[in-house]
């Protein structure tokens, strides 16, 4: 074969085409699809946590160690999101605190869960839905 160019010259060229081309596709699909998310109303979980959780911050003292009260087994990922949705503020699993979030699963047993909470010494301060809630501890 008498070429001017070796075959691997050749076939360097074909890669370096073949990698641009999918990068530009690549490119193309990530633009199409981040101007279709938010067409379709889509939300990522933080942004739904900082809604869900966002109302209860201005209602609490600064510097206040919330609890954390809910229906489901440990589960650190909400857990995580919740705690990044109130943050400054610091969660902890214990409801011996003088304020005390909800995040049930199990909307259904809302009114069962709120007087759980009223026999447990707390005073229901916001509900924002089924499953979010704020409670204070009543004193004295």
């Amino acid at each position: 074969m008498n070429t001017k160019y070796p075959l691997k010259l050749y076939i360097l060229t074909a890669v370096i085409v073949f990698v641009s081309i999918n990068a530009n596709v690549f490119q193309c699909l990530y633009e199409v699809i981040e101007e279709y998310i938010p067409s379709i109303g889509f939300e990522d979980e933080v942004s739904l946590y900082d809604k869900r959780y966002g109302i209860l911050k201005a209602l609490l003292p600064p510097h206040e160690l919330v609890g954390y009260l809910t229906d489901e087994d440990y589960n650190p990922r909400v857990f995580n999101l919740t705690q990044y949705a109130m943050s400054p503020f610091l969660l902890t699993y214990n409801i011996k605190t003088r304020f005390v979030i909800t995040n049930f699963t199990d909307y259904s047993k809302s009114d069962q869960r709120i007087q759980f909470a009223k026999d447990n010494g707390f005073v229901l301060i916001k509900k924002v839905n089924n499953s979010v809630m704020l409670f204070r501890r009543e004193t004295g």
